[in-house]
């Protein structure tokens, strides 16, 4: 939908959790019958299916890799985890005493030797400047440590705007990003924007909306999110969704009611693009960028 407001864009950053790594820990032989004990240091290497007590890491000779120090993948079952196959890591299952003892030296992609995620991290943009009229060419963020930085495909500017100087969209609060900025006649690709973060993370979610209630809207189906292994959607795609929002919608009239938010949960995303689809692609507001 082109319905458009005079308002500001920014730049984003990503957070990244560390533990230490005892560089003395060394990884016991794999032993020749999977052991269930929860306070066992048995290393289990080629298992799909972890057993009780047991967390999947992602092993490097030396506690070394390309990226980081060895790491946890999570407690997930089956299939070697992409991020750690990419980087020529073994994932193999230890106890969690293992786990805490070094073998998983940085709580990379959100999940700790217990098993458990980390704190979500939320990029509400509600620190950030407004961009006026001109936008900016980057919108940059960064909380609890994690940066994101964020720019459109083909390098026209994003915006930062206030939706809510008139309560229109009371969720989205003072700041949230728009993609007006761009050409007349962009393809849903170049149109994009592009989220990168500064270190990766295990799943990832942004909610959109339009204001809606304007001669010109359009429908602005399919709105989709991918998953990326690498910066600036590179590496592998680790996964998709994709989100209609169609004409019917919009925050003029439905306030809240209008957002729709797309979710991606896999682990090692180190970036991400959204675009939109109809005759305005991408045009469309941006908040709540949630990730783990």
């Amino acid at each position: 939908m082109r319905a458009l407001l005079t308002s500001g864009g920014v730049v984003l950053v990503t957070t990244v959790f560390v533990v230490g790594c005892r560089r003395e820990s060394s990884l016991p032989a794999a032993p020749a019958a999977i052991s269930t004990s929860p306070s066992g240091t048995n290393a289990v290497v080629g298992q799909d299916v972890g057993q009780p007590g047991q967390i999947r890491i992602c092993h490097f000779r030396g506690h070394e890799g390309p990226v980081s120090h060895d790491f946890v993948t999570g407690v997930q079952q089956g299939e070697e985890p992409a991020v750690c196959n990419a980087e020529g890591g073994l994932a193999m299952w230890v106890s969690r005493d293992a786990c805490n003892d070094g073998h998983a030296a940085i709580n990379r992609l959100g999940t700790t030797c217990d098993g458990t995620q980390s704190a979500s991290i939320t990029f509400d943009f509600e620190e950030l400047a407004l961009g006026g009229n001109s936008g900016f060419p980057a919108i940059i963020s960064t909380k609890s440590g994690l940066t994101l930085t964020v720019t459109r495909q083909d390098g026209s500017n994003i915006n930062i705007q206030n939706l809510n100087s008139t309560p229109t969209v009371p969720d989205f609060g003072s700041r949230n990003m728009s993609n007006f900025l761009g050409p007349n006649g962009a393809t849903p690709s170049a149109a994009a924007l592009v989220l990168n973060f500064s270190a990766p993370v295990s799943s990832a979610s942004i909610s959109f909306g339009d204001l809606g209630g304007f001669q010109t809207d359009d429908d602005d189906s399919p709105v989709v999110l991918t998953a990326f292994s690498g910066p600036n959607h590179t590496g592998t795609i680790l996964g998709s969704a994709s989100v209609n929002y169609p004409i019917s919608l919009g925050f003029t009239f439905q306030g809240n009611g209008a957002i729709r938010t797309a979710t991606v949960n896999v682990a090692g995303i180190q970036s991400l693009t959204i675009s939109g689809g109809g005759p305005f692609p991408g045009t469309l507001y941006f908040d709540n960028v949630i990730v783990h």
